[in-house]
């Protein structure tokens, strides 16, 4: 049910995150300038969404030209590709029968990724009217709810009963504590990984160099993965084709961004998430033990959720009731 509702329901969802988001600024507002609740909504939600219309628009500038050129550069970018894999292969697999049966599962594999590639390219191009529908109705869903957050709030609150929202509310603030503080950790990483990557690639003149930024920047948010999932067998089927130069500056560049990305990261999350170098590595690997990727990325957001819950008191009463069944319990075994 859950993945039907968010793709159901996510404009009202995020029009309600961004209400709550934006309720100071418009109490600020509405004491400050004598504005009416409604205006202010209208002024803020439009600034928001000013203000990320523009820094899309400045990205899609630099990113658009690159990508129609690459569209149009398609074939020879693949055969490059086909070959840089056939090389890389043959370096692995010695000729004869062996090398036949590498070519053949080589060409399944290229061709599965690219019906895969035009697959989903497909999917995106019909799901852009309901995306931009669901852009519309996020829009005044948000300045609806802004304008009556508080009255909305209210009502909300008193459908909970009285003895839980004490602990409604601990577990609210360590939720939105411990995701915003995790997605920002991670975000401010790969915004500092994307802006390595981009300088690099401007300064050797990589064609598509923003746009391979942006891509490889994407792959570092994933935990599992990082940036040198794509750039180490890069810099290999570079190698192999004999361009030694280009292989070196392409180490050297991850190289960069890795050990920038490395020393970063303890202070980034620790500071982010109040997580500890150990608990994060815990709660990365059993995360990843559990789920797989969703894991990795779930498991230190539940520590901290669960960690911020057990030193607000919660189970306290549950660990008390615990002791003393098992003082009961000796005190039973001790009679007999």
């Amino acid at each position: 049910v859950l993945p039907w509702a968010l793709g159901t329901f996510w404009p009202f969802l995020a029009a309600w995150a961004l209400a709550a988001a934006l309720d100071r600024p418009a109490r600020f507002l509405t004491a400050r300038l004598g504005l009416r609740r409604g205006v202010a909504a209208v002024a803020l939600v439009s600034l928001t969404v000013l203000a990320a219309g523009g820094a899309a628009a400045g990205l899609c500038s630099l990113l658009v030209p690159q990508a129609v050129q690459a569209l149009a550069d398609w074939p020879r970018l693949w055969s490059g590709v086909v070959a840089g894999a056939e090389s890389l292969v043959r370096g692995a697999v010695p000729a004869g029968t062996a090398w036949q049966e590498a070519q053949r599962r080589l060409g399944e594999a290229l061709g599965g990724l690219l019906s895969g590639a035009v697959e989903l390219a497909g999917r995106a191009a019909l799901a852009l009217p309901g995306l931009l529908f669901g852009a519309a109705v996020f829009v005044m869903a948000a300045v609806c709810l802004c304008a009556d957050y508080p009255r909305l709030r209210a009502r909300l609150v008193r459908c909970v009963p009285r003895e839980a929202r004490g602990f409604c509310a601990g577990v609210k603030r360590v939720a939105a504590e411990a995701l915003g503080g995790w997605v920002r950790a991670e975000f401010l990483l790969s915004a500092m990984v994307f802006a390595i990557l981009l300088g690099g690639f401007l300064l050797t003149e990589e064609p598509y160099g923003a746009l391979l930024a942006l891509a490889l920047a994407v792959l570092d948010f994933i935990p599992v993965a990082g940036a040198g999932t794509g750039m180490l067998p890069w810099a290999a089927v570079e190698l192999l084709r004999g361009s030694l130069g280009h292989a070196l500056r392409l180490t050297a560049l991850w190289g960069v961004a890795a050990l920038a990305r490395r020393l970063a990261e303890p202070r980034v999350v620790g500071g982010q998430t109040g997580l500890s170098p150990v608990e994060s590595l815990v709660s990365l690997y059993v995360g990843l033990k559990l789920a797989g990727v969703a894991g990795m990325i779930a498991g230190p957001v539940l520590w901290v959720i669960l960690r911020g819950v057990a030193r607000g008191g919660v189970w306290d009463g549950t660990l008390r009731d615990l002791r003393e069944a098992l003082r009961d319990l000796r005190a039973i075994l001790a009679g007999r």
